[in-house]
């Protein structure tokens, strides 16, 4: 959080999220995103947020431990907002193959 609240592109940019998730019926997507320990500062936003969805992309097998790990972090996420927020706001995780996304056009 130190580095980001010095760096002023990602600090607007956590900013960004935030507005993003307090939406109610928003949804957030993450691709390409191992969901890694060191950005927990980023899921507790979207798990203190409103958003009603999150779509995470697997790459390749979604029995493959990088991508059971991701998963997981997905589920511990949902779990974040409802204990933040309680059973009347929960999160709801979708999975999609990464594969599948046009992202880049």
């Amino acid at each position: 959080m130190e580095r980001i609240l010095h760096n002023a592109y990602l600090h607007k940019a956590l900013r960004s999220l935030e507005g993003c998730c307090r939406a109610k019926k928003s949804a957030i997507f993450i691709y390409g995103h191992s969901l890694a320990d060191n950005d927990d500062h980023v899921f507790r936003q979207i798990a203190g947020g409103a958003a009603a969805d999150l779509f995470v992309s697997l790459y390749g097998d979604p029995d493959s431990a990088s991508n059971k790990a991701m998963i997981n972090s997905a589920e511990v996420i949902a779990q974040w907002r409802l204990n933040i927020r309680g059973e009347g706001s929960p999160l709801k995780v979708h999975f999609y193959d990464a594969a599948s996304a046009n992202v880049w056009g």
